[in-house]
């Protein structure tokens, strides 16, 4: 039975809060003013009372003094102020909308739930949208998935559930006959009952791999992982193939396979190319999460088969190592600098994703190459582990932690939003270059280049 829709989870698959849950909370019971409640004491009640249209119910029986929909408005606040959707969760949606019908099922009050997804822009962004608040049982109750199947017009065995909780999503939808893809963020290991696994941080291309691979899926189930097992072993095969890289041995360690154009394969042997050259470990992916450090010497083998009218260009890399040879953790990055002289002769650079868009620029132009390359050096070191604070809220960075430099969020004279990245120094040393409509749009863009800036290579452009 071929896969005609997709089902996301919302919190934690989608999208995911800026603050941790009891901080919100904290926020919320002292805005309110009332005593603190513990996040755990909070679950259990919001279990107890999953139909309901606000959180109101939910703190009533938590709280004796105090207004619980005052509580409940203030939570809600907090909560969608800080919640930021996962890198490219609005490409992914609206790809896959071209060839399947989506849905998104979620727990929580209605209004809540709603309010979530105002906040994100994404009212319209789905086929279906079932909120389990509105239903007289959330997830894993079986009616609950009944329920977004039935808005789907689809079938159990043709749908693909995408989620992170084992039991409310993945253990729900396999009990239901849908092929479960857990969703993998480091807090709830991998279950038995997933049909496929994918770290959130690579959804997209994790997801996508899958619904690809979906004939052995719906009915032999015969998928364990969405092509990212890792293992050690004494003999590794390292390939490069047209539109493809794959590090093979007895058991794959690393595969991804995806359509590349010309230009694109180009750019990514260049790097491969430039780690070998200069002894550094090499690229197994376009993203460099996975990379392997090869010998001064190993065996080189070229391949060019045709079959039919398919064309294969192998070129494979063999040699003794050891499990030090790999690491599956490598930095990622779906961006890279890019370093040009402009117009008047001044050096700049700018940080483009692989979608195209530049997330980030210098706020001036160097007088030299050398001091370009510095200034991008500094925001790689810097970007990753920057406080935010939001000067509209009148917030100061925290004098411990965090790196030598901040980013600033901030509203301009036209009302858009911005941000900068500013050095203890006082210099600016990056910026977003355009305005947002929204703060929420403000803090996406500055997430893309704290993920992105530490990995991301830095080239030379014309």
């Amino acid at each position: 039975m071929a896969i005609r829709a997709v089902v996301f989870d919302l919190d934690y698959t989608l999208a995911v809060p800026e603050r941790d849950r009891q901080t919100l909370l904290d926020e919320a019971t002292a805005a309110a003013g009332v005593r603190p409640i513990d996040r755990q004491e909070y679950l259990d009640a919001h279990s107890a009372d999953l139909a309901s249209e606000t959180r109101a119910p939910i703190f009533d029986a938590l709280v004796e003094d105090g207004d619980p929909v005052e509580l409940a408005s203030a939570y809600r606040r907090a909560v969608e102020d800080a919640l930021v959707p996962i890198e490219g969760a609005e490409t992914l949606i609206s790809d896959l909308r071209e060839s399947y019908r989506v849905g998104l099922l979620t727990d929580g009050p209605t209004r809540a739930q709603w309010g979530k997804l105002e906040t994100l822009g994404w009212t319209d962004s789905f086929d279906a949208v079932v909120v389990t608040g509105a239903l007289q049982a959330g997830k894993p109750d079986p009616r609950a998935f009944e329920a977004i199947l039935d808005a789907l017009g689809v079938a159990p065995g043709e749908t693909v559930l995408v989620g992170d909780h084992p039991e409310a999503d993945v253990r729900g939808a396999a009990a239901v006959g849908m092929v479960a893809v857990q969703v993998l963020d480091g807090r709830h290991g991998c279950v038995p009952e997933a049909d496929a696994a994918v770290d959130r941080e690579r959804l997209g291309e994790g997801l996508r791999d899958l619904l690809l691979r979906q004939a052995s899926l719906p009915d032999g189930r015969e998928g364990t992982d969405t092509g990212h097992s890792y293992r050690t072993d004494t003999r590794h095969y390292y390939t490069f193939g047209t539109g493809r890289c794959t590090c093979m041995s007895d058991e794959t360690v690393h595969e991804s396979r995806r359509t590349r154009s010309r230009r694109a394969i180009a750019s990514y042997l260049r790097r491969v190319a430039d780690a070998l050259g200069r002894g550094k470990p090499v690229p197994a992916d376009e993203e460099q999460t996975v990379t392997v450090d090869p010998p001064a010497e190993s065996e080189l083998e070229i391949e060019l088969e045709q079959a039919d009218e398919h064309v294969s260009l192998e070129i494979e890399m063999e040699w003794d190592g050891d499990e030090d040879d790999i690491d599956t953790d490598a930095a990622a990055s779906k961006a890279t600098f890019e370093r040009y002289e402009d117009s008047a002769g001044e050096w700049r650079w700018r940080l483009r994703h692989r979608n195209g868009n530049i997330i980030a620029d210098g706020s001036e132009g160097y007088a030299s190459r050398q001091k370009a390359t510095q200034g991008i050096e500094s925001v790689k070191t810097n970007a990753p582990g920057a406080y935010v604070v939001d000067q509209s809220r009148d917030e100061e960075a925290p004098e411990t932690g965090g790196s030598k430099a901040t980013f600033e969020i901030f509203e301009d004279s036209a009302g858009n939003w911005r941000w900068r990245l500013v050095h203890d120094n006082g210099n600016i040393i990056a910026d977003g270059g355009q305005g947002y409509s929204s703060k929420q749009k403000c803090k996406q863009g500055l997430e893309s280049v704290r993920k992105n800036a530490a990995g991301a290579p830095v080239e030379d452009a014309d």
